[in-house]
């Protein structure tokens, strides 16, 4: 198949001097492409902010940062709302007053120009946001002592705060992620990460537990008979299989993917949630894999695996080739070709971004330019070198559902 990625590449070249002109100054810069992102007349979206520290994608939205003024959200979504809810949510009334900031200022939210806005927290002292961890239309916020706090999207409870099917305009405590007795967790036990499903969402511990919400399907349950405890959605619960007596190791990696979820513990892979080519139910079950895994990233129905030896294998569907090669899905992994150790992996839905220290594959689906904005080729069906990303030099790499996010001293 013809790519045209030369041409992209020259034209990736053409284009930095008038990417660095529209940024803002600063240090560092967050550059975006793909769905609410690229344009006609910007195929990348860039920015500029002070001392970029971390940055968290969702569909419409990314959350970064920085050094001067902690976690902030760019949205795609000017003046309307930070799509984690409804459309008519609008960006003040999610936005808590803060001195720094003057939200009447056309320019937080305009295209042009846009700064990070800090996230919302109804409490009169403010606490210290450590960790974003953003779904499709909704987040969690870590914060430093370790509770954890929810908002956004909440149809199937995934926020695991009470009233699956609304949502949730302000952050909410989220209770049961808590330590005592209205909560699951030990004393002096933490959650240290969450992953952003669909319409689920889990939590893994310092102590290795995993806790659930949201759509039980996507976590491996089917009905009421096989939920083994797992009375109500809109509640995080142990999930019961990893639970301490039962399961043999400690889960180092939790992954959601848009309708199935993944655990990394000791090196094997457990997948879960509905899965092959009727998107059937699956309970936890091993992945056979000679070589030891490291991260597991998962899109729509289509599941991600590195290993310690640098290798990637993928599973899943593939009408976009996104598992790196030509041909029909398959249900078991099988090697992506890259002639490089590759040291990060990362996916959307359907396009898949692997990084090594020499250079930055892409592969799956272009649909929205989310893998060469400057290509018009709609997949790549083999691993390609991103030419913009070469330009770019960056750090950090992450993806959206349909959009490539990468932090960058080189815009």
């Amino acid at each position: 198949m013809k790519r045209g990625l030369n041409d992209g590449r020259e034209r990736t070249k053409n284009k930095s001097a008038e990417l660095s002109s529209r940024s803002l100054g600063g240090k560092e810069y967050i550059l975006a492409c793909g769905a609410s992102w690229s344009e006609d007349s910007r195929p990348i979206f860039s920015v500029a902010c002070e001392e970029i520290l971390g940055i968290s994608v969702g569909e419409k939205h990314i959350f970064a940062q920085t050094g001067r003024m902690g976690w902030g959200v760019l949205s795609s979504t000017p003046g309307a709302s930070l799509s984690l809810g409804k459309r008519d949510t609008s960006l003040t009334s999610l936005l808590s007053s803060d001195s720094r900031f003057n939200l009447a200022e056309t320019s937080l939210i305009s295209r042009e120009r846009l700064t990070p806005i800090p996230i919302p927290m109804s409490l009169g002292a403010r606490p210290v946001i450590s960790s974003v961890f953003s779904g499709p239309g909704f987040a969690f916020a870590l914060c430093v002592g370790g509770r954890m706090w929810g908002w956004g999207s909440n149809l199937r409870g995934q926020l695991g705060v009470n009233g699956a099917g609304r949502e949730v305009a302000r952050p909410a405590l989220i209770n049961s992620l808590r330590n005592g007795p209205s909560g699951l967790l030990a004393p002096g036990e933490k959650i240290v990460s969450m992953a952003c499903g669909g319409q689920h969402a889990l939590g893994l511990s310092d102590k290795g537990r995993v806790f659930v919400s949201g759509e039980r399907g996507a976590l491996g349950f089917e009905g009421e008979e096989q939920s083994e405890g797992l009375a109500r959605e809109d509640c995080f619960q142990e999930h019961p299989f990893f639970s301490k007596g039962k399961f043999d190791s400690t889960v180092d990696v939790l992954r959601a993917g848009l309708n199935h979820s993944a655990a990394v513990a000791g090196g094997r892979v457990f997948v879960f949630g509905r899965l092959g080519p009727e998107g059937r139910v699956t309970g936890p079950a091993p992945v056979e894999l000679e070589s030891s895994v490291c991260e597991a990233v998962l899109g729509d129905n289509l599941t991600v695996l590195l290993t310690l030896q640098g290798e990637v294998y993928t599973f899943g569907e593939n009408k976009d080739f996104q598992l790196g090669a030509p041909g029909p899905g398959r249900w078991v992994p099988g090697r992506v070709a890259l002639g490089s150790k590759i040291e990060s992996v990362r996916c959307g839905l359907n396009h898949v971004i692997a990084s090594s220290r020499q250079a930055i594959f892409g592969w799956g689906s272009n649909r929205c330019g989310q893998l060469e904005p400057y290509s018009s080729e709609i997949s790549f069906d083999c691993p390609e070198q991103l030419g913009w990303l070469r330009e770019a030099r960056p750090s950090v790499v992450e993806c959206g559902p349909l959009s490539t996010v990468a932090k960058t001293q080189n815009p």
